[in-house]
């Protein structure tokens, strides 16, 4: 994705609470990235479906599982059970209305989150990566009908291995991309870019703008040609090289301008370039 590199934010591990926290703030996010649609293109077809923007996901999770957990570990503590993610998904359909028939979906986009219940359960905590048959297995249950195309996306707070980042799940009716974060506000997306239809990295880039345009700006701010006095670096190459989009460095560089006074455009023989002044 635009802006971003591998993180090795999953290596220590992530706890209970810190799991679930994160599978409410992915699928509160794709909710309203999903809201703020105008139409999903239907690769079955070739044409665009309106999305509903007050359209109500349909959702469904692990709960029954975590349950069982609980009891066969004997743990009984409500704390602990509420501290737990439930592997939740979301589905957002869009497609066609009509009078005799109503509505009949077209194309989808699903959000699953998964994490290692087993082991946050029982340790509070994991680094267990998403094993490729977990992955396989829930998203094949949730793209299960043939005449709808489903983009899928699936985030794993403790990211996925590598059998999972090697074979990408891809039939004629489906799209499935691996999401982790990091790193900072970013949300890397992986397995769209084989995919030839524009706009799927964007449909499950869940930073905000004002969170790229803060990465962006930090990046300007800290880049090593700009932090001794005297140093310089070509806009244009700059821009090149932290790979934001134009309107998010063009904001995050007007920013950086008005709030560093040691920091400014200049141009010479037609080259503008961001300086550190000498003085």
């Amino acid at each position: 994705m635009a802006g971003t590199s591998d993180s090795p934010g999953a290596l220590a591990g992530v706890s209970r609470e810190e799991a679930h926290a994160m599978e409410e703030d992915f699928h509160g996010r794709l909710k309203a990235k999903i809201a703020s649609l105008g139409a999903l293109f239907n690769p079955l077809d070739g044409k665009p479906y309106p999305v509903d923007p007050a359209a109500r996901p349909v959702e469904w999770d692990e709960k029954d599982k975590v349950k069982r957990l609980l009891v066969d570990t004997g743990i009984f503590d409500r704390t602990v059970r509420k501290e737990m993610p439930s592997n939740r998904r979301a589905r957002v359909d869009a497609g066609a209305r009509a009078l005799f028939t109503g509505f009949t979906p077209a194309v989808s986009v699903v959000g699953i989150c998964l994490c290692p219940l087993a082991e946050l359960l029982e340790k509070g905590r994991s680094a267990v990566p998403v094993g490729f048959a977990d992955l396989s297995e829930a998203v094949r249950a949730a793209a299960d009908r043939a005449k709808v195309f489903h983009y899928v996306g699936v985030f794993a707070p403790t990211s996925f291995s590598e059998e999972c980042r090697q074979n990408p799940l891809r039939e004629k009716n489906l799209l499935t991309v691996l999401i982790e974060r990091g790193p900072g506000t970013a949300w890397t997306v992986r397995g769209a870019e084989s995919f030839p239809s524009a706009g799927v990295e964007s449909l499950f880039d869940l930073e905000t703008v004002p969170e790229k345009v803060g990465r962006c700006r930090q990046a300007i701010e800290t880049h090593k040609d700009l932090r001794l006095r005297g140093g310089l670096v070509p806009i244009a190459d700059l821009k090149a090289a932290l790979k934001f989009p134009d309107a998010v460095f063009d904001k995050a560089l007007a920013d950086v301008v008005l709030s560093s006074p040691d920091l400014q455009v200049k141009e010479f023989d037609g080259v503008k370039i961001l300086k550190h002044s000498r003085f």
